[in-house]
């Protein structure tokens, strides 16, 4: 939850607010828009941009290499988040 955060400071967030439904049940549409596998998630890009940086991959490869390994998380994430 956002502790209040949004009650303390209205208007500061509104965009962020409004695209995840603030106050609103999630729908089916919705319900995946937090990721609990975000941070995850940036670790392997910046991994695989460090590949492309060293030399050692691609940016083809090293951003199909990402793809592929966040797509574990996500779909681990959509499992437990039915």
């Amino acid at each position: 939850t956002d502790l209040g955060f949004y009650e303390r400071t209205p208007g500061r967030d509104l965009p962020i607010m409004q695209l995840n439904g603030y106050g609103k049940p999630p729908t089916a549409y919705t319900k995946g828009l937090r990721f609990g596998s975000f941070l995850q998630e940036r670790v392997i890009i910046e991994e695989e941009m460090e590949n492309v940086f060293a030399g050692k991959k691609t940016a083809k490869q090293a951003l199909d290499d990402a793809v592929k390994r966040a797509n574990v998380l996500l779909r681990k994430f959509e499992k437990a988040n039915k």
